[in-house]
């Protein structure tokens, strides 16, 4: 039966205790395991698993579908977060180290993923998707675990979020790769080629538009600012809430043509928010570099004030009308500069409270409705999902390579020495929570690795029952479970270790104690 309308009903209790338990406990035990080990998403993951269907089922099936869209959309802002907080400086002289990494995290958990022929009987075809699966990198748990410890602008929060993002640029790839490639469809070159395409034409035009067209621009309107600067000028394209509208429009719009290009959405959220932040930054110089150019003429006149205001002959000074209008002038510009709203403070206003406390938690939590818990434990899909889910942690771990000073550890060996000074031991907490950070893989592994379920490609008995998960499909899924589970806690244990150890010594960032914990790697690139 048809209906106009949306009949309103009120909710029952049983729904309001259970909705208003699931969200409270979604932030509290986010707060009391981030108070301690940073990584309060594991306990927002194990909540979804206990009031999703893998659990309890306490949630309805629309109820859950409704938190895992919002919970898509928490992680968009989260990505367009990590782009704001992206230095492109730092990011464009750190460039080939985050390739490096992204390469190592994407390559050797699909040649380890081989290993399932022995371990699985699976066919090259099958672990091919499933190292496609584990090739991935959770960006809402590497944004949320570098906010969290505090590490987002440095050097290793740059390499890291470029080479998870790029790792998930191959990931969503694979993901369009692995939906044609199931027993009932067809496989056609473009599938393949389309999203590498215009994931980098993305990659390409958009540093291009913002050098030649946007940075223009940013003169232009820096100078009219500095020239008469009208009334209109003041408030319109300053205001919070005018930013926040096209911030917003602009994300909203890329989000939307990466769909229907055929790219991924994530990619170029992030791209946006970087292009907020680049622009940002180039209008901040040219304010500064005019405001230093303005400088000449108001000290000349000030120091004919100040001439005239040592003198004992008045105790109030006339004034000239040039002096009043360039102090008039200069106060416009500090006005103009206070309400100059970045990206930064424009999602701390409008996202901030809304992301953090509700759409995060939701996103966590949507990852633990996909974890088919109840029938992960029988005894041979167990040892084997252990094993294949240590193969995939050894796989990302490897990225910490690129990290650790191979000079020094090369003349330690050829020396003999086996002093922390020549070993480096300081430089393994960077290059450890790089390789643990890069383990979760999270949203994008599950997405896979469902996809390849629903299509048939892990089903190797074409007799099995209809909806019954394959033995493959499990033993992913342990791999993805417990390297996102895994994979922050252990960054959490190295944080808490550096601070601790930075507690006792009485260390902050200004102290060279600091550069001695962490090194280039927990420094802001210059």
């Amino acid at each position: 039966m048809s209906s106009s309308t949306l009949p309103y009903h009120e909710p029952g209790i049983v729904d309001i205790l259970i909705l208003s338990s699931f969200l409270l406990l979604l932030n509290v035990v986010n707060s009391i395991i981030d108070r301690y080990l940073f990584c309060g998403l594991i306990g927002q993951v194990l909540i979804g698993i206990a009031w999703g269907i893998p659990g309890a089922a306490w949630l309805s099936v629309p109820l859950q579908e409704t938190i895992m869209q919002l919970g898509y959309l928490g992680l968009l802002l989260l990505v367009f977060e990590g782009g704001l907080s992206t230095s492109c400086a730092a990011l464009k002289s750190n460039l080939l180290l985050s390739v490096a990494v992204a390469s190592t995290g994407i390559l050797m958990p699909m040649l380890l993923s081989f290993s399932l022929i022995g371990i699985a009987n699976a066919t090259p075809f099958q672990a091919f998707a499933a190292g496609a699966a584990l090739c991935s990198t959770s960006l809402g748990t590497t944004f949320t675990l570098l906010s969290s410890s505090g590490l987002v602008t440095s050097r290793l929060g740059v390499v890291l979020s470029s080479a998870a993002m790029l790792d998930d640029v191959v990931g969503l790839v694979m993901v369009q790769i692995i939906s044609y490639l199931g027993p009932s469809s067809s496989f056609r070159a473009v599938t393949v080629v389309r999203p590498i395409l215009v994931s980098t034409a993305f990659a390409t035009l958009v540093p291009a538009v913002c050098l030649f067209i946007c940075k223009p621009v940013i003169h232009s309107t820096s100078l009219l600012r500095q020239r008469s600067i009208p009334k209109w000028m003041q408030y319109a394209p300053n205001r919070s809430q005018q930013a926040f509208l096209v911030h917003v429009l602009l994300l909203i719009a890329s989000v939307a043509a990466a769909n229907y290009a055929g790219t991924s959405k994530l990619f170029t959220a992030y791209l946006t928010g970087a292009v907020i932040s680049w622009w940002d930054s180039e209008d901040a110089a040219t304010r500064q570099t005019h405001n230093d150019e303005l400088n000449i003429p108001i000290s000349a006149t000030a120091s004919v004030t100040d001439r005239r205001e040592s003198r004992s002959i008045s105790p109030a000074p006339v004034q000239s009308p040039t002096v009043i209008n360039e102090k008039k002038k200069v106060t416009d510009e500090q006005h103009i500069k206070s309400e100059i709203a970045t990206g930064s403070k424009v999602y701390i206003e409008f996202f901030g409270s809304a992301v953090h406390r509700i759409l995060k938690p939701f996103f966590f939590a949507s990852i633990g409705f996909s974890i088919p818990i109840s029938k992960m434990f029988s005894g041979s899909i167990l040892w084997r999902g252990i094993l294949y889910s240590m193969l995939m942690m050894i796989g990302k771990l490897a990225c910490s390579l690129w990290l650790l000073p191979h000079r020094e550890w090369f003349l330690a060996l050829r020396t003999g020495i086996s002093s922390s000074k020549h070993l480096g031991i300081q430089d393994l907490y960077p290059s450890a929570i790089l390789g643990f950070a890069m383990v979760a893989r999270g949203e994008i592994g599950f997405l896979i690795s469902s996809i390849a379920e629903s299509e048939g490609i892990f089903s190797a008995d074409k007799d099995s029952q209809p909806g019954a998960a394959s033995e493959l499909f499990l033993i992913v899924s342990w791999a993805i479970a417990l390297c996102t589970i895994i994979g922050p806690i252990c960054v959490g244990l190295c944080v808490r270790q550096i601070q601790s150890k930075m507690a006792s010594q009485g260390t902050d960032r200004r102290d060279e104690d600091f550069d001695n914990t962490w090194g280039i790697w927990g420094v802001e690139p210059t």
